[in-house]
């Protein structure tokens, strides 16, 4: 399965970026006033750069590169576990193919390091968010505006 992520992510980060005005194709995209070339390498690298510059954790929008100011962040099941430079491929990919987001954070009783695709709930749905990280075996939901980490409360 994880091989299978890898080759959606390079197929979905190499494809051609088709823009909503014309019919030209497009293999750069503008953030920030600068074009940039979406490969696999380089939305690893910045995954992992967001990582370093974020140690205690992150949410990042991996079609803009930048990080959401408010929303609930909630992991998938299916990307628990990865934190090496091949996991982010993965990681990437099940981005890709869900809602483009990734998220990092350090467990601070093993010291390491996990990356992870998320889902992003509004925050007045904390309700749809603890539903999903329930059905997706998360301890806990993460609020971005507040940066607080709610523990997931079993069903009342």
């Amino acid at each position: 399965m994880r091989k299978l992520y890898v080759l959606i992510a390079a197929l979905l980060i190499a494809a051609p970026v088709v823009t909503s005005c014309s019919t030209a194709s497009k293999t750069t995209e503008s953030t920030s006033s600068t074009n940039v070339v979406r490969t696999p390498s380089t939305v690893r690298n910045r995954i992992l750069s967001m990582g370093r510059s974020h140690p205690e954790g992150f949410t990042m929008d991996i079609h803009t590169m930048e990080e959401p100011k408010a929303g609930i962040a909630v992991a998938y099941a299916e990307t628990r576990g990865m934190r090496g430079n091949r996991d982010i491929y993965n990681v990437t990919a099940h981005a890709y193919s869900h809602d483009g987001y990734v998220g990092g954070w350090k467990d601070k009783e093993s010291g390491n390091y996990y990356y992870e695709s998320v889902k992003l709930f509004p925050e007045e749905d904390i309700e749809g968010a603890m539903k999903f990280a329930r059905e997706n075996g998360q301890k806990s939901v993460y609020i971005l505006s507040s940066e607080t980490e709610v523990p997931v409360q079993s069903e009342l």
